[in-house]
């Protein structure tokens, strides 16, 4: 089987990275290693990685500065560190199911395709009727657009891009890596050079 690395991207996620490393502990299929990429947090994220490492040894957990504080760096710095030959791209907000991991190596041996992913399950960031309608509308068709990983109940297709990626190490080294000049949309102008 394919050794594993997940890369997380982090700024100021001291309140939901716990959630996201416990998850991870969960897997089917458990990945070799998770490297946190910080860019400079100031609400003791780095603390907090540290901490949780130590008394969670099952999942080798790395920490990693990002100077450059934005994500295409992070990403870059934490796959060029990893070991794996499949990298997973998570944010430090993300809640993958139990089977995450399992699921996207089968569909990247099965599909053919050079980067995976699911579909998200959108739910409320906070308490209240703003942020339920929020929660709705990006995940109603009018809302999440061709965002297809948006709409509950999608199937497996091809589509433009994918959120929290799967992909081999190789595509990244063959691409280049990711667009350091980018504030945004990273993943989507990934994608679209691995469709090229």
């Amino acid at each position: 089987m394919s050794r594993i690395s997940i890369v997380i991207p982090v700024l100021n996620e001291a309140c939901s990275l716990p959630r996201l490393l416990t998850a991870l502990t969960t897997q089917t299929v458990q990945p070799a290693e998770v490297i946190v990429v910080d860019g400079g947090s100031t609400d003791g994220t780095p603390d907090l990685v540290r901490t949780w490492a130590v008394a969670h040894p099952q999942l080798p957990v790395r920490l990693l500065p990002n100077p450059q504080r934005h994500i295409p760096h992070a990403l870059n710095l934490g796959i060029a560190a990893a070991q794996g030959e499949i990298i997973v791209r998570l944010d430090g907000h993300a809640r993958p199911a139990p089977d995450y991991l399992e699921q996207c190596l089968r569909a990247l041996a099965e599909s053919g395709a050079e980067i995976v992913g699911g579909t998200w399950l959108i739910r409320p960031g906070a308490s209240g009727p703003v942020a339920e309608a929020i929660a709705l509308a990006v995940s109603s068709p009018l809302g999440a657009g061709d965002a297809l990983y948006r709409l509950p109940g999608s199937r497996a297709q091809v589509v433009d891009t994918v959120p929290f990626g799967c992909f081999r190490r190789e595509l990244w080294q063959r691409l280049g890596g990711y667009n350091g000049a980018l504030l945004t949309n990273e993943d989507y102008e990934f994608a679209t050079r691995a469709r090229k």
